[in-house]
């Protein structure tokens, strides 16, 4: 499937409509030098080439989890989005612990399309397909590559998507001022991936947003309580346990270590 020229320029629109932090799904986790091979998937009806989507991050007991905001995200039916509102409710209260944690739950935006993926330290390919999630820097950098050249100069344009012919685009990720910075090009090299091992893996895949994990009703309260432990306002009065003070500060500890290790590894400004 080729993109045409306006699809690619609708894409760079959305690119700067937004300015959030960080990203979801596979990344690279270190510095290096990856390299991935794009394709669509052949059950994927997107009319563009990367589907945005943004994942608000919840400071749980056991962890930092992601939970995608409906609200945002390139849903054919945007919803409300709880945790938004929550966020805001945050932001409006000044208190500086409070404030903090909106800011660090903000939605995280990521472009998501498949691939197969090269890490830094390995000499091949990994055969099974991943859904990578990219921020705006490197995503930017491959669509004014493909934005250069009109319609009628698409032989021109170098193909990341044909599983043919399509090119493969060199990924570099190093750090500037404690801010992990990304460098994306497209490469004149040829990766054919309509062989074998890769082409029993594309037909496999699925349409990006049904391959998403929606949040249910229950996901959504569960992260919200957790919130509400993080800053300290979670109502215990339903149990009655008199101890839930001490065991709502404690995961509000380890909550904040945890988002924090996080924070520091936040990708660009």
């Amino acid at each position: 499937m080729a993109f045409s020229k306006e699809a690619w320029e609708t894409q760079r629109q959305q690119l700067e409509k937004t300015n959030f932090k960080g990203m979801v799904f596979w990344k690279p986790k270190a510095e290096g030098r990856y390299t991935i091979r794009y394709f669509l998937s052949p059950n994927s009806t997107n009319q563009y080439p990367f589907v945005l989507v943004f994942t608000h991050w919840i400071p749980f007991s056991d962890g930092v989890k992601p939970v995608i905001c409906t609200e945002l995200s390139e849903y054919g039916e945007k919803k409300p989005c709880p945790i938004c509102k929550k966020r805001k409710e945050l932001l409006g209260t000044n208190l500086i612990e409070s404030v903090e944690l909106a800011k660090q739950i903000r939605p995280s935006r990521a472009y998501l399309q498949w691939g197969f993926v090269k890490e830094s330290t390995s000499e091949a390919f990994d055969p099974n397909p991943k859904l990578i999630g990219l921020p705006k820097t490197p995503i930017e950098q491959i669509v004014a590559t493909m934005t250069a050249y009109d319609d009628d100069e698409e032989e021109a344009r170098p193909n990341i998507f044909d599983l043919k012919t399509g090119k493969v685009v060199l990924l570099s990720k190093s750090s500037e001022n404690n801010f992990a910075k990304y460098t994306a090009t497209v490469s004149g090299k040829t990766m054919p991936i309509n062989i074998e091992p890769w082409e029993s893996k594309v037909k496999e895949t699925k349409d990006i947003m049904s391959s998403l994990p929606i949040p249910t009703e229950l996901d959504i309260t569960q992260a919200l309580d957790a919130i509400d432990i993080a800053t300290g306002s979670f109502d215990t009065s339903s149990n009655g346990v008199g101890t839930a003070v001490e065991s709502t500060n404690e995961a509000e500890g380890q909550a904040h270590t945890t988002l924090g290790s996080a924070l520091n590894a936040i990708d660009e400004s």
